[in-house]
């Protein structure tokens, strides 16, 4: 997304890059079927009408072939951007691209990006570059009052922990297929979850 943009930011230690695509279509057939007793039935209108609806089935070779046209097409479209915005050859792009996470400090080696700095350093920067000595930052959306969000989320919360006691351990199998199956067509992910203990 910045790569157009003339100045790009990062901390020491931010993920930068992973000029990278992935395609993925979840199969849940054995937790769907097995585990929590789903089965779905259907009727389609042509062979690949249920190509990105459908994840209680293994993708046939053809099913497979069609996601990896669309992701190699998102990638080129991707390193494409990122040559032209870095003024970067796109034999470079790709030789550090093809999914490869970096720190900040590798990106600023790798010129993905700038200045090393935090966002206060970015917003000098931007200031200095508008030519403006005074200027104030406004966050939004604003902090709402803890109370109020409580009561405000309350409905979603107590379903969230029923679904956790229903499904124990399958329920990050599930969370992560429900967000999955919210968004379509090909999506740009990091291949691993993060989790802060």
């Amino acid at each position: 997304m910045a790569a157009a943009a003339d100045s790009i930011f990062a901390e020491p230690t931010t993920i930068t890059g992973s000029i990278g695509v992935f395609g993925v279509i979840p199969n849940f057939q054995n937790l769907m079927n097995n585990k929590i007793g789903v089965h779905y039935d259907g009727v389609k209108t042509g062979k690949f009408a249920d190509l990105m609806t459908t994840f209680d089935r293994p993708l046939t070779a053809e099913e497979r072939d069609i996601i990896q046209r669309e992701v190699d097409k998102v990638y080129a479209t991707f390193t494409k951007v990122v040559s032209e915005g870095r003024k970067m050859p796109l034999a470079n792009v790709d030789s550090i691209g093809q999914g490869r996470v970096w720190t900040g400090t590798q990106g600023l080696g790798n010129k993905l990006v700038d200045r090393l700095g935090n966002l206060d350093v970015a917003i000098q920067a931007a200031a200095k570059k508008a030519n403006l000595s005074k200027y104030k930052v406004s966050q939004y959306p604003a902090k709402e009052d803890p109370f109020t969000s409580i009561l405000n989320n309350s409905k979603e919360k107590v379903q969230v922990w029923v679904a956790k006691e229903q499904m124990g351990e399958y329920y990050r199998y599930f969370d992560v297929m429900r967000k999955a199956t919210a968004q379509s067509g090909v999506q740009a992910r990091l291949p691993y979850t993060v989790e802060i203990h």
